[in-house]
């Protein structure tokens, strides 16, 4: 077999990216938001203190990468 040539498994989860992408392209921006909450309480993220640091950074001025 060619060593390049991806294996079903490798096809299969790309297009399960794919459509997951699309499906969130066409949802609700509530069913995003939920979706983005749930992916977060998963990582042991939590919601409202991420949000108060993100508004805390916006009044900062931004957030920007000194290389």
């Amino acid at each position: 077999m060619d060593e390049n040539k991806p294996t079903r498994e490798e096809l299969l989860q790309r297009l399960r990216e794919k459509t997951g992408r699309k499906k969130m392209e066409r949802s609700t921006k509530i069913s995003r938001t939920k979706e983005f909450e749930k992916g977060l309480k998963e990582s042991g993220i939590d919601v409202e203190a991420f949000k108060k640091d993100l508004e805390a950074l916006k009044e900062q001025g931004g957030f920007t990468v000194k290389l």
